[in-house]
C-alpha cells in the first residue's frame, strides 16, 4: 500500500468558508478532510495566526500586495490573541474573517479556528474524531459540538478506532445517559458502527487516511473563493467520498 501523502502544516495556502449547518465530506480544507465547507471572506482576510508560521520568511500576495518580512515583535502582538473580544490584526488591520461565521467571545470556535482549521490532517485517530463530530453535527451547529468535544473525547476512548470498535451495546446504553455527548441513539451507534467500517479500511489500504485522501488525489484542493455566496453545497469529491463510504457501511456520511 502507497504511504498517505505527506502534506505541510501550512495553513496559509489553504483556503475555504463559511458554516453550513450540513455535513460535506470533503478532502481540501484542512484541519481534517471531513468537514464544512467555509470560506474566507477576502484576500486579506488572513488572521495572524497563519502569519505566525511565516515569520522571518517573504509574505507576499494577500497583505495588500505587499511582499516583505514578518518579524516575530509584529506577530507576538497583544492584538494577535484569540478567542474573548474582537481583535483588529496588527498586519491587516482588520477584524478574524472567521467572525463572520464565529460568535463573538465564542473562544472554542475561534481557538478552532486559528489553530486547527486550514491544517491537513493525516492521522487515523483524528480524521475519526472529525468523522465522529460531523457525524454528531446533522441538523445541529458546529459550535454545538465544539462545546462538547471533550465529553466525546471521553466517551469514545479519545477516538482509538480499535476500542470504539469494541463497544458494546450497554455501552450503547451509558452513553444514552452521558449529558456530555448528543445523546442521540442514532449518532451513537452510527460511531461505533463507523469505528468497524474504518477498521476494514486500515485492513484493505493500510490506513483511513492512505484512502481518504485519494479522493483528492493525495493533495489539499486549494479554493480561492472571496464569499460565502460562492461556496457550493456540495463538490464531486464530496460526493464521491460519501457515496463510497456509504458502500462501505458508514451511516452518517452524507453530503
Amino acid at each position: 500500500n502507497a504511504a498517505p501523502p505527506q502534506h505541510p502544516r501550512a495553513p496559509e495556502t489553504v483556503r475555504g468558508t463559511a458554516a453550513t449547518p450540513s455535513l460535506t465530506i470533503v478532502l481540501f480544507l484542512g484541519v481534517s478532510m471531513i468537514t464544512r465547507s467555509r470560506a474566507l471572506a477576502g484576500p486579506q482576510s488572513r488572521n495572524v495566526k497563519r502569519l505566525r508560521l511565516c515569520a522571518g520568511r517573504t509574505v507576499s500576495g494577500d497583505l495588500r500586495g505587499t511582499k516583505r518580512r514578518v518579524s516575530e515583535k509584529e506577530l507576538r502582538s497583544d492584538d494577535a490573541k484569540v478567542g474573548g473580544e474582537d481583535h483588529i490584526d496588527s498586519i491587516t488591520q482588520q477584524k478574524p474573517w472567521y467572525r463572520k461565521f464565529v460568535a463573538e467571545g465564542d473562544k472554542v470556535y475561534a481557538e478552532y479556528m486559528e489553530n486547527e482549521w486550514g491544517f491537513p490532517v493525516l492521522d487515523d485517530r483524528k480524521l475519526f474524531e472529525m468523522l465522529v463530530l460531523e457525524g454528531a453535527q446533522a441538523g445541529l451547529s458546529w459550535a454545538t459540538i465544539l462545546k462538547r468535544r471533550d465529553g466525546y473525547r471521553e466517551a469514545f476512548h479519545d477516538f482509538d478506532i480499535k476500542k470504539v470498535s469494541a463497544m458494546t451495546d450497554r455501552d450503547q446504553l451509558a452513553l444514552l445517559k452521558n449529558p456530555k455527548i448528543i445523546r442521540h441513539r442514532g449518532k451513537i451507534k452510527s460511531a461505533i458502527g463507523n469505528a468497524r467500517c474504518a477498521l476494514e479500511i486500515v485492513e484493505e489500504h493500510g490506513s483511513l487516511s492512505t484512502y481518504l485522501w485519494r479522493f483528492v488525489g493525495g493533495k489539499p484542493k486549494i479554493n480561492n473563493w472571496r464569499s460565502i455566496t460562492e461556496i457550493p453545497t456540495r463538490t464531486v469529491e464530496a460526493e464521491l467520498m460519501s457515496k463510497a463510504l456509504k458502500k462501505k457501511g458508514f451511516s452518517f456520511v452524507g453530503t
